[in-house]
């Protein structure tokens, strides 16, 4: 049986037109160079005194440097990197998320542009606008969270480009057959269990592992998606199916955080989220984990899709990112 002590592989790696900048940014080919920077990282052009010290460089780390969602240790959605205006050329130009913060009485009016791809490829560049620092720190305090969203469907569809592409179909087709489900799964995944009702697939590095848990079982309409009733699911699945390193361990949902509870439509689906912690009950392990609950009318049974990861050395953001990806890829097929 799997066991959460891994046996460890190899992972696999992984607008609208505006006039801008005189400098050209493409090559000879007339293509756009590839961005730079990593992924989970937002470069900042502005006033690095207005940034450090003003209340406009307040809102715009209140607004992009959000915490993410239950993680073991806080780890905010984006690193956010400040650079002044004059430093803005060159290697900084192919950054892949950029915001640009424009404050200059030439402007009449006060709102956000995004441009794809507009110095390199992929790149998601957004430039707020405005007269003067109050006018700015409204646009700010107004849009600041749909500007987020901005930058993080950009990061969504990057990975899931990327995915689309090394798609692993045995994986997915698996998936489909059993479940009545389609799912983008890149390759690097391997059915590590697969029973009756619940599947067990993962990806595994030397240090950290990622893992979808996906089962089904009948659908009750009044009780099915309560928060009780999830975890409760889940916790016995995970008690059967998912052993911990020594006798009598199992993985549990750690109630010492209470899940975040969320509905919300999703590829024709009304999902029912939860995010929390999970732990290995008599023993050291823990992280965190996404689950989304459904009901799926092609089999007209309900389903989990359970993701969490294992990274005891690392920050779990960006590995809990690239399986937030996937869930998000989830339909009913036929």
């Amino acid at each position: 049986m799997k066991k959460l002590v891994f046996n460890f592989i190899l992972l696999f790696s992984l607008g609208s037109i505006f006039v801008g900048c005189n400098q050209n940014t493409k090559n000879i080919e007339g293509t756009l160079p590839s961005s730079t920077g990593s992924t989970g990282e937002i470069l900042v052009v502005m006033d690095t005194s207005l940034y450090n010290n003003g209340e406009t460089g307040r809102l715009v780390k209140e607004k992009l440097g959000k915490i993410y969602q239950i993680l073991p240790q806080a780890e905010p959605i984006f690193d956010l990197i400040n650079i002044p205006h004059f430093s803005f050329k060159k290697m900084f130009m192919r950054y892949r998320n950029v915001l640009y913060v424009d404050i200059d009485s030439k402007y009449t009016e006060t709102k956000y542009k995004v441009y794809k791809d507009r110095y390199a490829s992929p790149q998601t560049y957004i430039q707020a606008q405005a007269p003067n620092k109050k006018m700015m720190r409204t646009l700010l305090s107004k849009e600041g969270d749909a500007i987020l969203d901005k930058f993080i469907e950009a990061e969504r569809n990057n990975y899931l480009s990327t995915y689309k592409k090394m798609e692993n179909k045995g994986v997915t087709k698996r998936l489909k057959d059993k479940f009545g489900i389609s799912m983008v799964i890149p390759k690097g995944y391997s059915i590590d269990k697969d029973t009756t009702n619940f599947t067990w697939i993962a990806q595994e590095a030397r240090h950290y592992s990622q893992n979808i848990l996906v089962y089904e079982y009948p659908y009750e309409k009044t009780r099915t998606f309560l928060l009780g009733s999830i975890k409760e699911r889940r916790n016995k699945l995970t008690q059967r199916y998912v052993p911990g390193p020594s006798p009598q361990s199992y993985m549990v949902i750690e109630d010492i955080v209470d899940p975040l509870y969320d509905q919300f439509e999703l590829n024709g689906l009304k999902i029912t989220e939860i995010r929390g912690l999970w732990k290995v009950e008599n023993d050291f392990m823990g992280g965190p984990f996404i689950n989304y609950s459904f009901y799926n009318p092609i089999t007209e049974k309900a389903v989990s899709v359970d993701v969490f990861v294992y990274a005891p050395k690392y920050d779990k953001r960006k590995y809990l990112r690239q399986l937030e990806v996937m869930l998000h890829t989830i339909k009913a097929e036929k």
